[in-house]
């Protein structure tokens, strides 16, 4: 499958997602028996990997002024009120119709520190060193490992000086990773990256220090710095 039938595929998927959640259910109310029988579905049930969470907004520290892109934003804005904080907010998403919902939303809730945009993350249309702060959560795993560097490269020339940044990607090594394979084929939307952690820094530019990294979980986790 070429990049643009496989960003149409993830498009569609997500779409559906959303509209599954916009009914008031979850997504679990889809997956298949065999699915939530197997033991390793327990994990899945209290696991937390998305912009909000309370570690994520720990590390970015936000501040008045701050401009942060939050990639792959899907319905983040939305679910986790990510424009209560100081910073202007940017969610850069591929899907048109996600988009569109999210710019509504904006619109409706009269919300003047959020902006929305269609992208694919592999030609940002910012200068260099234009955002303080970067998430992308729950993305790289979809992209195939060239378009992943790409994506990487993309994200730290965007990353202004001293800027942090939050990069996650699947845990091969993880007892609930065949799992996770298995439930998003099932909705539509095939791993593509299935890279070790070593794997992942080796995609980071030198001019890019690693604070932290989160190895417990089954989507590992990376806390960035830019040096320079």
């Amino acid at each position: 499958m070429n990049n643009e039938g496989l960003l149409e595929q993830l498009s569609r998927s997500f779409e559906e997602s959303a509209r599954i959640e916009e009914k008031g259910l979850s997504l679990s109310s889809i997956l298949p028996e065999e699915i939530i029988l197997d033991p390793a579905y327990a994990y899945f049930k209290n696991c937390a990997s998305y912009s909000g969470t309370k570690d994520i907004i720990d590390f970015l520290q936000p501040r008045k002024s701050q401009k942060y892109l939050d990639f792959g934003s899907y319905l983040n804005l939305e679910r986790y009120q990510l424009h209560h904080y100081p910073w202007h907010y940017f969610g850069l998403e591929a899907s048109n119709e996600i988009v569109k919902r999210m710019q509504n939303y904006i619109q409706e809730q009269q919300i003047v520190n959020a902006t929305i945009l269609l992208s694919n993350g592999l030609d940002l249309a910012f200068e260099d060193s234009y955002f303080d702060r970067i998430t992308c959560i729950g993305v790289l795993e979809y992209y195939p490992l060239q378009d992943a560097k790409i994506l990487v490269n993309e994200l730290c020339r965007v990353l202004k000086k001293r800027g942090k940044m939050i990069l996650d990607i699947p845990n091969i090594k993880h007892d609930a990773f065949a799992l996770l394979c298995r439930m998003e084929a099932f909705l539509g939307r095939e791993l593509r990256l299935k890279i070790s952690s070593e794997d992942l820094l080796a995609l980071i530019p030198q001019t890019i220090f690693c604070h932290a990294m989160d190895l417990s979980q089954v989507m590992l986790r990376f806390y960035f710095e830019k040096k320079s």
